[in-house]
């Protein structure tokens, strides 16, 4: 099994440190160098929001096909009294780009630390990639912060990335066997 990075789209960042299939190709993690969301103390308001989309394509080996299964995202935050903190995300393939973005994660300041949140699909409803076809994998995620009641001088962030590698995202993935 082999798999790629087809595309990465985001604004202003969303950087890629780092990125690994487990050894037994059912997790993929996404480090980040760059991916965080700020307002207050004087940030420009286009840093309030970031995006960051991945295409991965991955190819299964003859016989099988993957559909992502949970997604688990780890991160810090820093937000004032009154300011607020969200994730959201989606993962899709192309035929399916209509799935809505979801919310994860709300933090309500102050709040200072770490966080973690995960996606999880039920069996029944995960999506498989078409037995036989190679399409990408788009993993979506945005980061956003809201100044709120918050005093206006104080700075709040939300954010992905880590100089050590602690602050990813892991995709799951569910394998099956393809009809005969």
């Amino acid at each position: 099994m082999t798999f790629e990075i087809a595309n990465l789209v985001g604004p202003m960042g969303c950087q890629l440190s780092g990125y690994a299939l487990g050894a037994d190709a059912t997790a993929f993690t996404v480090t980040y160098s760059r991916y965080q969301a700020r307002a207050g103390g004087g940030s420009p308001s286009a840093g309030r929001w970031m995006r960051c989309v991945t295409a991965l394509r991955i190819h299964p080996p003859s016989g099988y096909t993957y559909g992502l299964e949970r997604t688990d995202y780890r991160g810090s935050a820093d937000l004032a009294a009154g300011a607020t903190g969200t994730l959201k995300a989606r993962s899709y393939f192309p035929d399916r780009a209509d799935l809505p973005v979801r919310d994860i994660l709300a933090l309500n300041g102050p709040y200072s630390g770490n966080w973690t949140a995960a996606d999880e699909t039920l069996p029944d409803q995960v999506v498989y990639q078409p037995c036989g076809e190679i399409r990408s994998l788009f993993l979506h995620s945005e980061l956003a912060v809201d100044s709120g009641s918050s005093d206006p001088s104080k700075v709040s962030v939300m954010s992905m990335d880590g100089a050590d590698g602690s602050l990813k995202a892991t995709y799951h993935f569910a394998w099956k066997t393809c009809p005969k």
